[in-house]
């Protein structure tokens, strides 16, 4: 038996030669490890399919208890995006929050920054993307908090209406109008 002194543990002992504390330390670190990433996985396994277990103890007595379980939903709630509105001359109106998209900030975008339009994305010049309208419509957006007004061309789509938004507009339309992401309330019209 070895002793060893410590002063942060006291007193260890240990049975064996002191060559071989070390790679046991090292094997025990290695085992604990290995439990906790395989009750880590587990507890992921079972987060992303707990109706199977519920399914299979609701049809199997588990522990001589029958269960049932009705598994809760997940779902994220989404803001409904607006409808556009089409006045008695037949053109779309849509009043709204916008974003903003850039070739530097553009998420949805594809490597080689193409609108869906066909053509490269530009930054300075006045395009947006805009679901509700055809490509290379031009609409008149105006900044409803501020007044300032704009004329730009539907270029593009995207995913913003998930985001309860209308609209995504570049950087020389956004700064026109002086808008911020969420906050702005901006009217579009088709001209």
């Amino acid at each position: 038996m070895t002793k060893l002194e410590s002063k942060e543990y006291g007193t260890i002992e240990h049975y064996g030669s002191e060559d071989s504390i070390i790679p046991s330390m090292v094997v025990s670190v290695i085992i604990i490890a290995v439990m906790l990433f395989i009750g880590w996985m587990s507890l992921i396994a079972f987060a992303q399919e707990p109706s199977a277990h519920a399914l299979s103890c609701s049809l199997n007595a588990c522990n001589g208890v029958f269960l049932t379980a009705t598994p809760t939903p997940t779902t994220t709630p989404i803001k409904p995006s607006p409808t556009p509105q089409v006045n008695a001359s037949k053109r779309v109106s849509m009043t709204g929050k916008v974003s903003h998209y850039s070739r530097v900030g553009c998420l949805g975008c594809s490597a080689t920054l193409t609108m869906a339009n066909g053509e490269s994305l530009d930054d300075n010049r006045l395009t947006i993307a805009f679901n509700k309208l055809p490509m290379n419509t031009q609409v008149r957006l105006t900044n409803l908090d501020n007044g300032k007004s704009v004329v730009a061309t539907v270029t593009d789509t995207g995913g913003f209406e998930k985001l309860g938004r209308i609209a995504d507009l570049v950087p020389a339309v956004a700064q026109a109008l002086e808008t911020k992401t969420d906050v702005s309330n901006v009217l579009i019209e088709e001209l």
